[in-house]
C-alpha cells in the first residue's frame, strides 16, 4: 500500500470564534441555562469546529481535544478518578450507589465542583459563613499560560472507566463523514500531573491499575484507525524511575490493543532527547510525533528515524508552531519535510503534516482582525485556523510542488518582509541594550545599593505596619458595568474624558471599600485594565494589541495576549496619574496604596513573543521599559511598588540544562525594573501555581521586600528547605480567588499557624491568592472580611503571649 500524506493537528481551540463556550459554561453556574442547553450549545461548538477544520484543509481532525473546562479533569473524570467529597456534596450529601452518575446534572455539577468548589450550607449572603468543599488545585501545563486541574488519587482510588464523552463524539464526527482520530491524555503524562495524597501506593503501582482502563477505553473506540496518546512528559529530564514507569505501563497498554487500532505516540513542548533512546525506541509503538519547531534537535543530534523507520507505519511532523502566533516559513518547512522523508527511503511510512502541539494555545482565527490591525503585521501573522490553511499547503506543495510555487513564493516574502520591517528595529533600544552588561561579567550592576535588612528597617520605620499586614494582590471585581463602559469608550459612545472620570470614581470607592474593611496596604482596583498583560503592550512601542485574540487561561477564562513584534520602549508614563490620586484619596490616614506594574517575565510569557531574538533581550528591553515607570512613581510619592511575576515560574525551561541561564537573566532582569529606587520605598512581587522549592534561588536572588505567592490549594512542602532560607516579608495566600467558595476564619487561622512553623511572625502578610478579578463583588468583599478578621485575631492573640 502506496504511504499516505495527511494533514492534521493535535487539537484545536475549544472557546469558539465568538467565546460561544465561555458564555456557554458561565450561563451554566449563573443558572441561566439548563443542563440540556450546556450539552446543546457545547456539542454544536464541536460540530461547528470540525466542519471548520476540514474546510480549511484537514484530512483528519482530532476528537477528544473538546472540554468543558479542562482535559486533564475530563480524564480524571473519565476515569473515575473522583473524590468522595465531591459526589457527597452535589448529592446533598446523600452519595451515589457506587459511582453511576446517570443524573446528567449530578455529573456536571461534580465535575464543575472539582474544578471551582462546592458551597453547601451557610448564608453566603449575609455572613459568609457558607461552608463547602475546596476545588482541587491547579497548576499549569508544563511551560505554557494554560493551567490545568491537578487530580487527587490515594490508596483507595478506583479506577474504571465511567465517561463516554470521547466515545460519543468520535462515533458522532465518524456519523458526520470525517475521519476522526481520539485524543487521549497518556497515563504517564495523567499521573505525573496527580497528587498522589495516598501514604501506601506509589504512582507506579496506580499504573498498573489505570492502564487496564485505558485498554478498556480504546476497545470502546475499536473502528477508529489512530488513537493519539499525548505524552509531553517526554521532553522532561526523566529519572529511572520514570522510564520503569513509561515502559512498563506501555508494554502492557499496547499489548492489551494489540490489533484493534494503530497507536500514535505524541510528544511536545520540546525535544525527547536521550528519552528517545531510552523509551520511545524500546516501544512496540505504530507512529511517532516529533515537535519540529521546539524539538528540532532529535533530529539533529540523532539518527531519530534510523532507529524507528522499520517499526513503525507513520510519522507525525509537528513542523507548524502550536503556541505562537507567526506564519509559518514554508520553504524551509518543506526542506526540513524533504530531508526526513530522505532518511526514511523506501520504507512505506505515512507522513502526518501536523501541529507541533495543540492549536489550544492560539486564538481562533483572524478574522477579528481585518481591518483592524496594522496590515503590516497582520500579514505576518497565523491563528488556528490559518495555521491548518498552512499544513493543508504545506501537504500539496510537497506532493506537487510544481503547482503551488506562488504560493510558497507569497509565503516567503511575507515571512521575510518581517525580518527587514522598519517598525521591528529601534536604535535608541538597541543603543541602551548595549550599556546593559552580561550577566556573566558583572551581575551587581542589577542591584539595589543596600541589602534586604537595611532596607526593611528604613521600611518598617516609615511605614508602621501592624503584625500580620493585610493587601490583596491588585484587582478588583471588573463588574459588568465596568465593561460596558469600557466598550462604549473604545466603541466612541463616551468621550475618553467621561470614561476617565468613571474610572477615577470607581477607584475612588475602591480605596473607601477597602479603608471600610480594614485592610492595611491598598490598591486601586486596576479598573482601567483589561488585562495585566494586555494593559501596558498598550501602552509600550513594540506591542500590537488584538481584537479577538483570545486563549484559554483556565476554565471559562480568557486572556488576549499582547503581540511583541518589534523593540520595546515607554514613550510616557502609564499609571502614573491614577496611582497618585488613589494615594491622594489615603490623606490623613497613614496608609499606602501600590503601584502596580507587571514584571519582564510575565509581560513576556504572556504575550505572542518575537522570534528573531533571544527572550533574554526581549525580557531586557521590557525591564528598562519598566524601570522609567517605577523611577515616576517613585517621584510621585509612591512608596510602595508591585511588580507582579505570576509567570515566572512557568518561565523556567523544561529541561535541567537549560535553567541555569533562566536563573540569571530573570532575576536580573526583575532587579533591572527597581535597582535605582530608594530604600524607603517598598518592592512587593506576586506569583503563581509556584513550587517554592523549584525556584527558590531565583526567589532570594529577586531582592524583593515582599512576596505573595499563591498557595491555598497547595500543601506546605512547597516550601521544604526555605526556613531560616529566605528572610525576606512574604504572603502565601490564605484563600483561593479563583473559586466562589468564601473562606473560614478558622481554617485561614488555621493555615497561618502552619505557616509560622517556616516563617517568622514579622515575615507574614495575610492575602489571597490572586486578584479578584473574576470574583463578584460579594464574593470578595465577605471573603475579605473574613481575611482581616483573620490578621485582627490573630494580631490580638500574640499580643497575649
Amino acid at each position: 500500500m502506496t504511504a499516505e500524506k495527511v494533514a492534521t493537528i493535535l487539537g484545536f481551540p475549544r472557546m469558539g470564534k465568538d467565546r460561544e463556550l465561555k458564555k456557554c459554561v458561565e450561563g451554566y453556574w449563573s443558572g441561566k441555562i439548563n443542563v440540556e442547553e450546556l450539552i446543546s450549545i457545547s456539542d454544536k461548538i464541536k460540530e461547528v469546529h470540525w466542519e471548520l477544520q476540514v474546510k480549511n484543509g484537514l484530512d483528519v481532525i482530532p476528537v477528544g481535544d473538546f472540554s468543558l473546562y479542562d482535559h486533564i479533569l475530563d480524564t480524571a473524570f473519565m476515569f473515575n478518578v473522583i473524590p468522595e467529597r465531591y459526589i457527597k456534596a452535589t448529592t446533598n450529601g446523600e452519595g451515589l450507589t457506587g459511582y453511576d452518575l446517570k443524573n446528567i446534572k449530578a455529573k456536571v455539577d461534580t465535575y464543575f465542583g472539582m474544578a471551582r468548589g462546592i458551597t453547601m450550607s451557610g448564608n453566603i449572603e449575609t455572613d459568609g459563613s457558607a461552608q463547602g468543599v475546596q476545588a482541587l488545585e491547579m497548576k499549569k501545563w508544563f511551560d505554557t499560560n494554560y493551567h490545568c486541574i491537578v487530580p487527587e488519587i490515594d490508596d483507595s482510588t478506583s479506577y474504571a472507566l465511567v465517561g463516554d464523552s470521547l466515545v460519543n463524539d468520535y462515533k458522532k464526527a465518524v456519523k458526520l463523514g470525517y475521519r476522526a482520530r481520539p485524543c487521549i491524555i497518556g497515563p504517564v503524562t495523567f499521573l505525573h500531573y496527580c497528587n498522589n495524597v495516598g501514604k501506601r501506593l506509589s504512582k507506579a503501582d496506580h499504573a498498573k491499575k489505570l492502564v487496564s482502563v485505558y485498554v478498556d477505553l480504546i476497545k470502546n473506540l475499536a473502528g477508529a484507525e489512530w488513537i493519539q496518546l499525548d505524552e509531553p512528559v517526554l521532553s522532561l529530564d526523566l529519572d529511572q524511575e520514570y522510564v520503569d514507569l513509561f515502559l512498563n505501563t506501555y508494554n502492557e497498554l499496547l499489548s492489551g490493543v494489540h490489533g484493534i487500532t494503530k497507536v500514535m505516540l505524541v510528544n511536545y513542548f520540546g525535544a525527547y532527547e536521550d528519552n528517545f533512546t531510552k523509551i520511545v525506541s524500546k516501544l512496540p509503538i505504530d507512529g511517532i510525533h516529533f515537535d519540529l519547531v521546539y524539538g528540532l534537535s532529535d533530529f539533529e543530534s540523532t539518527h531519530a528515524i534510523d532507529k524507528i523507520k522499520n517499526t513503525i507505519s507513520a510519522i507525525s511532523l509537528g513542523v507548524v508552531d502550536g503556541r505562537n502566533i507567526w506564519k509559518t516559513d514554508l520553504a524551509i518547512s518543506l526542506e526540513k519535510i524533504t530531508q526526513i522523508c530522505k532518511s526514511i527511503g523506501n520504507a512505506e511510512i505515512d507522513i502526518w503534516f501536523n501541529s507541533s502541539c495543540s492549536l489550544l494555545h492560539v486564538p481562533h482565527s483572524l478574522d477579528a482582525e481585518l481591518g483592524r490591525m496594522d496590515s503590516e503585521i497582520l500579514q505576518w501573522i497565523s491563528f488556528s485556523v490559518e495555521k491548518i490553511r498552512e499544513l493543508s499547503l504545506l501537504k500539496n506543495a510537497y506532493i506537487e510542488p510544481s503547482l503551488f510555487t506562488e504560493q510558497i513564493n507569497k509565503n516567503k516574502h511575507e515571512v521575510t518582509s518581517r525580518l527587514t520591517s522598519q517598525k521591528v528595529k529601534s536604535i535608541p533600544v538597541q543603543q541602551q541594550l548595549k550599556e546593559i552588561p552580561s550577566t556573566s561579567t558583572d551581575e551587581s550592576v542589577f542591584s539595589r545599593n543596600t541589602d534586604n535588612y537595611e532596607r526593611r528597617r528604613v521600611q518598617r520605620e516609615l511605614f508602621k505596619l501592624r503584625k500580620f499586614p493585610t493587601t490583596t494582590i491588585g484587582s478588583f471585581p471588573q463588574t459588568l458595568e465596568v465593561r460596558k463602559k469600557r466598550q462604549e469608550y473604545l466603541k466612541g459612545i463616551i468621550s475618553k474624558k467621561e470614561y476617565d472620570t468613571y474610572i477615577r470614581e470607581k477607584t475612588k470607592k475602591c480605596i473607601e471599600w477597602q479603608l471600610e474593611l480594614g485592610l492595611d496596604v491598598l490598591v486601586h482596583g486596576e479598573y482601567e485594565r483589561t488585562d495585566m498583560v494586555e494593559f501596558f503592550g498598550e501602552h509600550f512601542t513594540g506591542f500590537c494589541k488584538t481584537n479577538g485574540g483570545w486563549v484559554q487561561s483556565y476554565g471559562s477564562r480568557c486572556v488576549k495576549p499582547p503581540i511583541i513584534y518589534g523593540d520595546i520602549s515607554r514613550p510616557k508614563p502609564m499609571t502614573v496619574e491614577l496611582i497618585e490620586y488613589a494615594q491622594s484619596l489615603l490623606k490623613g490616614t497613614g496608609k499606602y496604596v501600590k503601584g502596580m506594574l507587571t514584571g519582564p517575565v510575565t509581560i513576556l510569557r504572556w504575550s505572542f513573543v518575537r522570534n528573531d531574538q533571544s527572550l533574554q533581550t526581549t525580557a531586557t528591553q521590557i525591564a528598562l521599559a519598566l524601570q522609567k515607570e517605577v523611577l515616576d512613581l517613585e517621584v510621585a510619592g509612591i512608596k510602595i511598588i508591585q511588580v507582579d511575576e505570576p509567570a515566572i515560574r512557568e518561565g523556567l525551561p523544561l529541561r535541567k540544562k537549560d535553567q541555569i541561564s533562566y536563573f540569571k537573566w530573570a532575576a536580573n532582569c526583575f532587579k533591572l525594573v527597581s535597582q535605582h529606587v530608594s530604600n524607603s520605598t517598598q518592592i512587593h512581587t506576586h506569583m503563581c501555581y509556584s513550587d517554592f522549592n523549584d525556584i527558590l534561588h531565583l526567589i532570594k536572588d529577586m531582592d524583593a521586600d515582599v512576596l505573595t505567592i499563591e498557595n491555598s490549594k497547595s500543601s506546605l512542602k512547597n516550601f521544604k528547605g526555605v526556613k531560616g532560607y529566605y528572610e525576606a516579608d512574604i504572603g502565601p495566600g490564605l484563600y483561593d480567588v479563583h473559586s466562589p467558595r468564601i473562606p473560614l476564619v478558622e481554617e485561614m487561622k488555621a493555615r497561618v499557624h502552619e505557616l509560622l512553623k517556616i516563617f517568622t511572625i514579622e515575615q507574614l502578610w495575610i492575602n489571597p491568592d490572586c486578584g479578584n478579578k473574576t470574583r463578584t463583588e460579594r464574593e470578595v468583599d465577605l471573603a475579605l472580611k473574613n481575611m482581616v478578621q483573620v490578621s485582627r485575631e490573630l494580631e490580638a492573640s500574640f499580643k497575649k503571649a
